[in-house]
């Protein structure tokens, strides 16, 4: 009989966490997914388990994929799932800016002893720092399952700060409300009672707990 699983979590767990920010993956991920929705749900864990990968294909190309994630993510939200995902949405802005952070420190690794883009030195120092590599990985892990949120998320909010005038991440900080009210579209729809009675709390704790950016935190709020 056909593994199945191996072939996915080579792509979907490997492949897409070295080249999320390829444009032409992207494309082609996104196509498949839509393509073959009702057939991967039931026959497959893409959607359960590879969100946080799949998002970082969102976080690096907002404006380019949000239609389509729209589309997608009614089949990414389960009870096992919608807290993590939930979590997921608010926190686009900050997987952006560690995205972003990511990608300079891996193009030019003593980017910080340069000074060539200081006014990122203390999120880039801090993202080579291994006292914050649990915080910033937690952002890069590439499955769910490994917690919804992490302590202290305050605190990375502050680091990320230098990135908060990003375009990227303002871009991600414009569309995030957008699927947020998507995500309870989704779940007051299927009719959980447990399940929205779970999300209460998320929402109450992160609407409370926002990347300091004026208009995302209006937007999230209303």
């Amino acid at each position: 009989m056909y593994d199945i699983e191996t072939p996915i979590r080579a792509y979907f767990g490997q492949v897409l966490t070295a080249k999320f920010n390829d444009l032409g993956v992207a494309y082609d991920t996104i196509e498949f997914l839509l393509g073959n929705a009702e057939m991967l749900m039931n026959a497959t864990n893409i959607f359960s388990k590879y969100v946080p990968n799949l998002l970082k294909i969102l976080a690096w190309s907002p404006m380019t994929f949000v239609a389509e994630f729209l589309q997608l993510l009614p089949a990414c939200i389960s009870p096992t799932t919608a807290s993590e995902v939930l979590h997921s949405l608010f926190d686009l802005p900050c997987l952006s800016a560690t995205l972003q952070a990511q990608y300079l420190v891996e193009a030019v690794p003593n980017i910080t002893d340069l000074n060539l883009l200081p006014q990122y030195n203390r999120c880039l120092a801090s993202f080579q720092d291994a006292a914050h590599k649990l915080m910033f990985g937690h952002f890069l892990r590439s499955e769910t399952g490994r917690g919804d949120t992490i302590d202290r998320l305050g605190n990375l909010h502050l680091l990320l700060s230098d990135f908060s005038h990003h375009q990227r991440v303002l871009a991600a900080a414009q569309i995030a409300p957008q699927l947020v009210r998507m995500f309870f579209k989704v779940v007051l729809h299927g009719g959980d009672v447990e399940l929205v009675s779970q999300l209460v709390p998320v929402l109450i704790e992160r609407t409370a707990l926002l990347f300091d950016i004026p208009s995302f935190m209006t937007e999230m709020r209303r």
